[in-house]
């Protein structure tokens, strides 16, 4: 896939990532979007070339249905209306679609949830954390 494909999927998950991180804490650090963005870039990145191809055809066709609904591109839009637009998607009878905003959710709920900033916030000690994580990784 081209550098415009790639940047153009490189926004709509940043967008789609500020829409859930807002929701859970409206005062939310850039730094956790970055990261989480980040990180759900380096998954798409690594899949096969036909699932990479599917998720970015599918944001394009996202995309269109934002600007359909809204008027306005996905990323323009503000991050509860995002939310809206993801919560149609959740809720259509095309599992494709469903599937495609849960890709996106979970990921981003599980780099939110696994940082240390958020253990730390939820009173977990990160160092025990880790090594349990470590302990079931290697089992």
């Amino acid at each position: 896939m081209g550098g415009a494909w790639n940047n153009f999927f490189k926004k709509i998950v940043h967008a789609f990532v500020e829409a859930v991180i807002f929701d859970i804490d409206p005062r939310h650090e850039k730094q956790m979007v970055d990261g989480a963005a980040r990180f759900i870039s380096s998954v798409h990145a690594s899949m096969q070339p036909f699932y990479r191809f599917g998720l970015v055809a599918l944001a394009a066709v996202f995309s269109f249905y934002a600007v359909i609904r809204s008027g306005r591109r996905f990323s323009g839009l503000s991050s509860e209306r995002r939310l809206q637009l993801m919560q149609e998607w959740l809720k259509s009878p095309v599992g494709i679609m469903r599937d495609f905003i849960r890709f996106f959710l979970n990921l981003t709920l599980f780099f939110y949830y696994d940082s240390a900033d958020t253990l730390r916030l939820l009173g977990v000690d990160t160092k025990s954390y880790r090594k349990i994580q470590c302990f079931y990784a290697g089992n």
